[in-house]
């Protein structure tokens, strides 16, 4: 699968990238540049389309972004981000502040002379991340993200990106139909888990809300209550048209409809009372209950929704159904999990036998940026074939 990305070759070695977990068996990208064989620099660029529908959900094939910044980005450490495969264009990476997002690209999206100018930008970078000798340019650099090793092979008119990666996926290919058979035998426990855990946070959703919802009412008539029983008792120390007024307030309160022209009326002749001295009512308490009295007039009706019935889905049955569909998915990923992934490093290394290519100490240098153990095939030089000329 083609993707074109301005983010870091070491950014995706130091993300989580296990095949098991959702990610690629294998990371590839070319180290070439157009100054050397211009036929063999673009060829997969040429070939872009086919590389991406042969590789499918299993092999990422990334090429830098001619927008955007280098492939290596050196000095820079990113955790937490995963690669995906997915043929329906999921994003690369899931977290991670990249650049810009990487771009699933079935072809490329801009001129190939660009695409050319963007991968000679960053051979040099590449070359020493990986180690690779001046001589061995062009290659191809597959990363086995299971196994944690680094193959690199050699690129001519003869061997081509496009030709080594089909001759992996042959190898591949009883390895694959096993995992195409995993997956489509897998399929409906995963649809069953996924609705059975969205039915249960639906579920849990509605009685939170139900529960909440009663607790703001309770605690609306919580304070009714407080307010009802401070007016009765302001009623026996004032006159008696004002003692009149509490009472009735008092009474009005517990029932929560809005009050019409003529309570409201009434309501505003005891807020007034209760704007100047009154009683034996201390000024601030007094302050106090005229500010909470408006507050609580003016909500009257509207203050707390209605409660809802409450949910009548079983949540211990729901929990049961998620917690059975759980166990069914985990055991049916345990056991294809235990059948094992792709043995991707087997695949390539018989890959670059199959081409004629032997594993080889040459065209690694010494040192090396990346941890992962890195391996070469490389190609025998091409030597112009020997000219005899006749003494005349």
């Amino acid at each position: 699968m083609g993707w074109v990305t301005d983010a870091s070759i070491r950014r995706l070695l130091e993300a989580p990238l296990p095949p098991d977990k959702g990610g690629y068996a294998a990371v590839v990208c070319v180290v070439s540049r157009a100054e050397g064989d211009g036929v063999v620099h673009r060829q997969h660029l040429g070939d872009w389309s086919s590389i991406h529908d042969l590789t499918g959900r299993h092999v990422a094939v990334i090429t830098p972004d001619p927008a955007g910044v280098a492939v290596v980005d050196i000095g820079v450490a990113v955790r937490g981000i995963a690669l995906f495969g997915d043929e329906h264009g999921t994003r690369l990476v899931n977290a991670g502040p990249w650049p810009r997002p990487p771009a699933y690209a079935p072809t490329l999206p801009m001129p190939l002379d660009e695409h050319a100018t963007a991968v000679t930008t960053v051979a040099t970078e590449l070359q020493e991340y990986f180690g690779i000798a001046e001589e061995t340019l062009p290659c191809a650099v597959i990363v086995c993200t299971a196994e944690q090793q680094v193959v690199v092979v050699g690129l001519n008119r003869r061997i081509t990106l496009y030709g080594l990666l089909k001759h992996v996926k042959s190898e591949l290919e009883p390895q694959l139909a096993r995992l195409n058979r995993a997956r489509a035998e897998m399929e409906p426990y995963v649809a069953e888990r996924q609705q059975a855990l969205a039915e249960l946070a639906e579920a849990e959703r509605r009685a939170a809300a139900w529960r909440s919802a009663v607790a703001a009412r309770k605690e609306w008539v919580k304070r009714r209550e407080q307010l009802a029983a401070e007016l009765t008792d302001l009623a026996a120390d004032v006159d008696a048209d004002t003692a009149a007024l509490c009472r009735w307030l008092a009474a009005r309160l517990p029932e929560d409809r809005t009050l019409d022209r003529r309570d409201a009326t009434r309501a505003e002749t005891l807020f007034t009372a209760l704007s100047s001295r009154i009683g034996n009512l201390p000024s601030r308490k007094r302050q106090s209950l005229l500010r909470r009295l408006r507050r609580a007039v003016a909500a009257l009706g509207t203050n707390v929704a209605p409660v809802p019935e409450e949910p009548d889905a079983d949540l211990a049955d729901l929990t049961e159904r998620a917690s059975r569909s759980q166990a069914a998915y985990h055991a049916i990923s345990a056991k294809h999990s235990a059948a094992g992934g792709l043995d991707m490093l087997g695949a390539v290394r018989s890959a670059a036998n199959r081409l004629g290519l032997d594993e080889s100490c040459s065209g690694l240098l010494s040192w090396r940026e990346v941890r992962w153990p890195v391996t070469a095939f490389i190609p025998p030089p091409h030597r112009a074939p020997l000219v005899r000329r006749d003494r005349g």
